[in-house]
Order: C-alpha cells, then structure tokens, then sequence
C-alpha cells in the first residue's frame, strides 16, 4: 500500500487528477445511480475521453524529456508561443471556414453530424444501453461512434449545428494532431542539434498550412484525429529497438494502434505500413549489431501480445472484414493502377512537397541519426499506395494516410536548409517564403501552379454559384413531397447529388425523408426500386456521374435515358421545371402513372443484360418488385 501511495505522490498533477477521476466516474458510472440522469453519465464519459487525449499527450512530451509543467516555465515559453503561433494560423481558416463557407454537406461529410445529432438518444434510455449502442457501432458499423465521444462536450462550447461541429473537430482532432506532430518536428531538429526557436516554428507551420491534411476536417470529417494517434504511435516507436523493450511505451504504442484502427477502417493500412517499415528497419538494425536473435523474440512477443488484444476487443470487427470481399465490392472506386494513383497524388500534393521529401530523404541517407526515419516514411508510403490501391483508388480523405510520412520528410527537408544555407536568415527566409506560399495557394490558388507545381487542395471557404438555386430545387421538394410522396434524384457526382436536396437546409431543415437515398455506384449500391415509387424524379444534363467511369454508372444513364427518350417509360411522367444550375440542368419530372409491368420489366431487361453476375443488386430486386405488385404483362 506504501509502495503505490508513493508512486501516486510521484505523478504529476495531471496525472493524479485523471486517476481520481476515472477511478470516481467508474464508480458512479458502473451503478449509474449516484447519477441524476443518464444523460448527465455520457457527459461525463466524453469529458473522461478529453483527459484522456491530454494524458496520451503528456506520454508524448515524456518522449521528448517535456513535461507541461516544462512549457510553462520562463525558459520554455517561447517554444510554446512558437507552438500556439502555429495554432493560430491554423485556427484562422477554420474560423474562415465556419462563418464564411456557403455550401451544402454531403456524403461522408455530413456522416458524423448527423450521428452526433442522434448520439444522445441511446443513453437517454440507459446509460449501460448506450455503451452496448457505442460497441456495436465500433464492431458491425462502417462509420462508428467513436470519435463522438471527443466531439461531444466541444460542440456545445460552439453551440452545436454544423459550425459548432467544425469548431469541435479543430478542438479534439486538429489541436491535438498539430501537438503531437509538434513534438514528433522538436525530436527530429534535438536529433540533429539544430533546435532553434525559428526552424521550431517552420515545423509548427508546416503542420498548419499543408492542405491536404486540413481538408478532410474542413468539410466536416474528424478524421484527422487518426493522425494524432498515428503520431503518437511514431512518438512511442521512434527510439525503440527491442534490444532492451520500453515496456510502458510499447503497451501505449499497442492502445494508440488499436486507436487509429477504430477510428477509420482504412487506417488499418496506415497501420500495415507502419508496422511493416519499423519492424524492417529495426531487424536490419538488429542483424547488424549481431543481436538479431533477441530483437525478433521481442518483436514476436510485442506482436503476439498486441494481436491478442486487437483480438480480444475488436472480434468482430475482424470477423467482418474477413467475410467481406473489399476488393470486389469497392470495384467502383478504383479508377486505375499504381500510375494512376501516382497521378492523381501528384495534383493533389503538387510536385513542389514531393520534391522537398525526396530532398529530405536524400539528405539523411549518410545520417545514421536520422536515416531510420526516412526510411521509414518512404518504406511505409510504398506499402500503403500499392495496399491501398489494390482495394480502391485514394479519395481526398484517404490522403492522410501519407501524411505522417509527408510531414517527417519535410521535417528532415527543414534539417538539410539549415545545412546548405550559408546563413541562418537565408535558410528562414527560404523556409518562411514556403510556408506562404503553400498558405496562400491553399486559400487562393495560384493559377497555374495550383494542382501542379503547388498542392491542388483548398482549404478555402467554399462559395457555390448555384446555392440559391440549390435553394429553389430545395424549396420545390419541401413543398411538393413527403414521406407518401418522395422525390428521386438521379445524380451521383461530388457537385450535385440526392445529398444536396435532402441536407440543403442543415441543420435547420431536413428532406431526407422526402428525398430517396442514393444509387449511382453500380458495383456497391445497385438498382435501387424506389424509383417505380417515387412521385418525382429529378434528371440532370449533362448527366452529373462521380469520377468513375461513365459505363460504370449504368444506375444513372439507363433512368434518365428511359425517362426522356423511352416510350414505355417515359408515358408514366410529364415534365414540370428546368433549374439552371452551376454547369448543368436539373429537370424535374412528375410521375402521372404508377409503374406498370412494361417500366418495370424494361429495366429488368436492361440491368440482367449489363450485370448477369449481380442479381442480388439488380434482377432479383426488380423480380421481387412485380412479384410484390402483381404486374403481369398485358395480355
């Protein structure tokens, strides 16, 4: 009992307030008595979560010998005040972004604020009920409650809505990525002995102003918060060699990894690279120092024990993943090859980034210090691109994959300026004309360098030309459908689709109960039969298909062509209004008749023709809507 007080006393404040507070809210929240409402436990659940991120965040700075208390002395406040200067710019487009952007959410984008809206409603029942909710979303769900747990007490600092759900993913996800990788850029500058307040803060920005990794978070995804436990499992691996294993590192190392898995499937390949690319550097090592024996009983050990506890809390996860055929049901996705993706990667990062992290990488080849890093980030790069590519092709989300690699190169990039450069301001005044240069093309892009020379991502507050006549399109479906009388929309591109009707009037106003959900990836989604039902459908020309192939997208020609051009089809509607839209038309049509067997078997016709492989997506949903109908054809 000693031996423990004594080990309490020796804890930092922090830490011995985050004990007390778990061991009080277990407590209470195993009997959920002491509670007034339940309400009130999830509250304190998702204030546990916030410690939590800061407790992991305190583990980080004991890698780099920091402490909070540190940063708070005389000595250390400049570092900090470089840090937060980082964080201001940052915080400064995502302010921009909350007040000036005029667009409409959707898709991925609008997943998450929609399950926050609904995250309460399980523990208003029970509070041991919302944790079942919680645990089977993280088990069976494509897109968990996870990360809710650390928006929720954020968002109501903002004041909810989607601006407040903005603000709560720069709180919980971004502000912690930017500390992590911070630190991850202060070891990295200590490693070389280079650790100036200005280099400091070139790393600091650096993290601030690259859009691709803000992106994602900009339009309402919390992904980013992958990264932070990404860089937290670089932080706990960086300096181990499995000679002698840091035990309490590597047992966070193991929770920060199931982290990152839970918090987005696909970060599961972030998750093979990493692993694949410190275990190889670190048997290399190992080989060389002739103690290769012990290294790979330890590495063996570390992974067994880790596996086991991937196994042991996420079962079913893993037993759902292995079921489903990925690569097949994700066909749609995959544009092309390595090269495509290359290409693709290379707009989106302009060639100007990839370029500093070859130097970088270079750079360090003759760095015993830092050569491992580099290493590691092009290794694990490599793996993810072809892993991931096998699958589907990469989405602007799926970009932060790289973006921990990216970010160290760059860090190492920052190390070869201070080298070259004769003096120390020409090395800052290169260094700090980068970063504005990326700022500014990020908010107003440099044309032609945008996409090119430059990273073709914004991070600008997005402004359609169209949003009033969004508006009109809107309005129409409000006053015109209902439940009994919904509205099909058959578009599926990132510019317009049903999403852009159903959420237009977020958070104020929903249609998505008026509007049918959508059917445009042929390969995953399928036909969908609320078609033959729907009271209006809303056709677009030129037709508004995603970045797939056009002829993988028979679910949005076959209807439009049948509506417009098809006589057996096209005498069950009459058309209504033309909205002028930003680069095309949205043509409403009214259906005057209920679908009769000669609609109905055309497009049975159609699809068995073009996906005879795929009755489960198309013939037998078609065959079950006559058989349930009884439409026969006439005699």
């Amino acid at each position: 009992m000693q031996k423990l007080k004594n080990r309490f006393l020796q804890l930092t404040v922090f830490q011995k307030i985050f004990i007390v507070y778990t061991l009080g809210f277990g407590v209470l929240a195993a009997s959920s008595l002491a509670l007034p409402t339940d309400i009130l436990a999830y509250y304190g659940l998702c204030l546990w979560c916030m410690f939590f991120l800061i407790f992991l965040l305190e583990q980080a700075l004991h890698t780099a010998n920091l402490t909070f208390g540190v940063l708070l002395k005389k000595q250390s406040r400049p570092w900090l005040w470089c840090f937060l200067a980082g964080v201001c710019v940052c915080a400064a487009f995502y302010i921009a972004n909350i007040f000036l952007r005029q667009t409409v959410t959707v898709w991925d984008d609008v997943r998450y604020f929609l399950m926050s809206e609904e995250s309460l409603s399980p523990y208003a029942l029970n509070f041991a009920w919302g944790i079942k909710d919680l645990v089977f979303s993280i088990w069976y769900k494509d897109y968990n409650k996870f990360l809710l747990l650390f928006t929720t007490l954020p968002q109501l600092l903002f004041g909810g809505g989607l601006n407040g759900f903005l603000g709560a993913i720069f709180i919980s996800g971004t502000l912690p990525f930017l500390c992590v990788f911070s630190i991850i850029g202060y070891k990295i500058l200590k490693k070389q002995n280079i650790v100036t307040l200005p280099t400091f803060f070139i790393c600091c920005l650096l993290t601030a102003v690259l859009p691709f990794i803000h992106t994602t978070a900009l339009n309402g995804m919390p992904d980013i918060m992958g990264l932070y436990f990404a860089g937290l499992c670089i932080l706990f691996a960086m300096e181990e060699d499995f000679a002698a294993p840091r035990k309490g590192n590597l047992a966070l190392c193991a929770l920060c990894s199931l982290l990152v898995f839970v918090t987005r499937r696909w970060y599961l390949i972030w998750l093979v690279g990493f692993y694949a690319a410190w275990y190889f550097i670190v048997l290399f090592k190992a080989y060389k120092n002739k103690n290769l024996p012990i290294v790979f009983k330890n590495i063996f050990y570390y992974t067994a024990a880790t596996a086991l506890f991937f196994l042991v809390t996420l079962l079913p996860y893993f037993i759902k993943i292995v079921q489903a055929n990925y690569s097949s049901s994700y066909t749609a996705w995959k544009d092309g090859g390595i090269l495509y993706e290359l290409g693709i990667l290379a707009s989106r990062l302009g060639w100007f980034i990839p370029l500093l992290c070859l130097a970088g990488f270079v750079f360090t080849l003759k760095n015993k210090t830092l050569r491992s890093l580099a290493l590691g980030g092009v290794i694990s790069s490599l793996i993810i691109l072809f892993a991931f590519n096998r699958i589907q092709s990469m989405a602007k989300q799926h970009v932060l994959l790289l973006c921990p690699a990216i970010l160290i190169l760059l860090f190492l990039a920052v190390t070869l300026l201070n080298k070259i450069a004769r003096g120390k301001k020409l090395c800052l005044g290169v260094s700090y004309a980068l970063c504005a240069v990326l700022l500014f093309n990020g908010v107003l892009p440099l044309t032609p360098l945008y996409g090119i020379l430059l990273p073709g991502m914004s991070i600008a507050p997005e402004v359609r030309k169209d949003y009033k006549q969004l508006g009109s399109l809107a309005t129409f479906t409000a006053e015109n459908c209902s439940p009994d009388a919904m509205m099909y929309v058959i578009a599926g591109s990132w510019h317009f689709n049903p999403d852009y009707v159903r959420f237009y009037g977020l958070p104020q106003s929903r249609l998505d109960t008026c509007v049918c959900t959508e059917a445009s990836v042929d390969l995953s989604l399928g036909f969908n039969t609320q078609l033959f039902d729907a009271a209006y459908v809303v056709t677009t020309d030129p037709i508004q298909q995603a970045r797939y192939k056009l002829q993988d997208q028979f679910t949005l020609t076959i209807p439009t062509n049948a509506i417009t051009h098809v006589a057996s089809v096209s005498k069950n509607f009459i058309f209504v209004q033309a909205i002028q839209l930003d680069g095309f038309t949205a043509n409403i049509y009214k259906r005057v008749a209920p679908a009769d067997y000669a609609e109905v078997s055309y497009y049975l016709e159609e699809f068995s023709s073009i996906y005879p492989n795929l009755p489960h997506l198309y013939a037998d949903r078609i065959t079950e809507y006559l058989d349930f109908h009884n439409l026969q054809k006439a005699s």
